[in-house]
């Protein structure tokens, strides 16, 4: 049978999620430590292998064939099942996990290839996902079969397998929209696993407060559970996980609010934006709507305005004073809340560089800190999510998790060094650039073998 490769709906979504990470956080293509890239694999498979529970059909049958035991392998969580066999691999690209088998904690910290590595929070998503459908489905089985919850032999009752396939298709959707949502409480630079299990955490307790299925336990159980846990908090309860808020009302320092010109500016420009975007008729008007607001969308973020508040506010936003600050980010976005309500809120991304920092012994990296901030729709700082680069301002235990995030680069780069056979005798060009080399997306997936690494 001849196999048409380029239509698998699982490579292009897969693919089509690379470029909407790179467009969100563009600084997630410097391999500063061993999760980024791997973060990058990990959520374009999430993505695409969520997709999966939109067919309900596919669904249904696979709710009748395990008899509502979707487990932990099967169709529903392999990516690219016909992709892999028709490439010769005898089966799926890859899949979540394997049944009956407990996640191995070593392997966070032994794997280092980005696919093998993202592989790691995959799983531990899917886990996190398998345990709530679980939770979401007791009550079902209990009803259908007299309290004892043990299903009988036989096909299941085509009702059954539809109130399952819902619930199923609910908690997938929950779930994605927590890993998405927590891109906007995400660092803007050297972003960690550790990191996301704090925004996706974060995310959610923004969207649904109650929490009324247990999701952010089996969060964090689950990512515990494969090895995956943030340096900076003494605890992983769902409560110590979530980012610390900007401003308390006893604090000495307070975070000033945006300049109200600047959020009415904003959020006049984001209205019109979706007035258009709802009147549109067709791709053509949507995108004629859409490139004059980003362009005036553009000129608020290069506005000094924001720079200025990042340079009189540096101390708060963990910045350092002496280097330029870059506004890398501008949006609003529109929550709806567990009660249906909408909120409205604004997402800002500071950066700077060290360009006085030598480049060449982290392989051409540029020593990047920033800052992300999330704003209320009234200016009011709401969370701060800072990865700072060094200085003598800082407090001494910031100042201490900033070197030792450098330190880390450093013994990443170094290690890359000891697995790369052709360093030795690679040219000047590669060697300045190894990185970058190295970990560019062609390479990551095997398209195209590395330019000047020839001796």
């Amino acid at each position: 049978e001849l196999v048409f490769t380029c239509l698998s709906q699982d490579v292009v979504a897969h693919e089509m999620t690379h470029a909407i990470v790179n467009m969100l956080r563009p600084h997630y293509n410097e391999p500063s430590n061993k999760d980024v890239f791997a973060f990058h694999e990990a959520i374009a498979d999430i993505v695409a292998i969520f997709q999966h529970f939109t067919f309900p059909g596919v669904l249904r049958r696979a709710i009748q064939d395990s008899r509502g035991q979707l487990g932990r392998s099967g169709p529903l969580v392999q990516l690219a099942q016909q992709f892999g066999q028709a490439t010769g691999s005898g089966a799926a690209l890859r899949a979540v996990g394997e049944e009956g088998r407990p996640p191995d904690r070593s392997l966070y910290e032994k794997l280092h290839e980005p696919h093998d590595l993202g592989s790691i929070l995959v799983s531990a998503v899917f886990e996190a996902f398998f345990d709530t459908y679980e939770g979401r489905i007791a009550d079902l089985l209990r009803i259908a079969t007299g309290g004892s919850g043990m299903l009988g032999e036989g096909f299941l009752h085509p009702d059954l397998v539809n109130r399952i396939a819902d619930e199923a298709a609910d908690t997938a959707q929950m779930v994605l929209t927590a890993c998405l949502r927590a891109f906007e409480y995400l660092p803007p630079v050297d972003v960690t696993f550790g990191d996301f299990l704090r925004a996706i955490v974060t995310a959610d307790r923004e969207a649904n407060p109650d929490d009324p299925f247990g999701l952010r336990a089996n969060i964090a159980e689950a990512f515990l559970a494969h090895g995956i846990y943030p340096r900076d908090t003494v605890s992983l309860s769902p409560e110590s996980l979530v980012w610390p808020v900007a401003t308390r009302a006893d604090s000495e320092h307070r975070l000033a609010r945006l300049d109200p010109d600047l959020v009415h500016r904003l959020l006049e420009l984001d209205a019109a934006a979706w007035g258009a975007e709802r009147s549109a008729d067709g791709a053509e008007e949507a995108q004629a709507e859409y490139e004059p607001y980003s362009a005036k969308l553009e000129v608020i973020q290069k506005d000094d305005q924001l720079r200025r508040y990042a340079e009189e506010n540096y101390h708060l936003l963990r910045l350092h004073p002496d280097l330029p600050i870059d506004v890398e980010g501008l949006h609003s976005i529109l929550h709806i809340d567990a009660n249906g309500q909408p909120r409205r809120e604004i997402v800002c991304q500071f950066t700077q560089v060290d360009g006085a920092a030598d480049a060449k012994r982290r392989g051409g990296m540029p020593e990047r800190g920033g800052t992300t901030v999330i704003f209320a729709s009234d200016g009011r700082p709401r969370y701060v999510i800072p990865k700072p680069l060094p200085h003598d301002e800082l407090d001494p235990l910031t100042r201490h998790a900033a070197e030792a995030r450098l330190a880390a680069t450093h013994a990443f780069v170094a290690a890359c060094d000891r697995r790369d056979p052709m360093l030795a005798w690679a040219g000047a060009d590669y060697a300045a650039h190894r990185m970058a080399r190295r970990f560019n997306f062609a390479m990551v997936h095997h398209a195209i073998p590395p330019r000047d690494a020839s001796p």
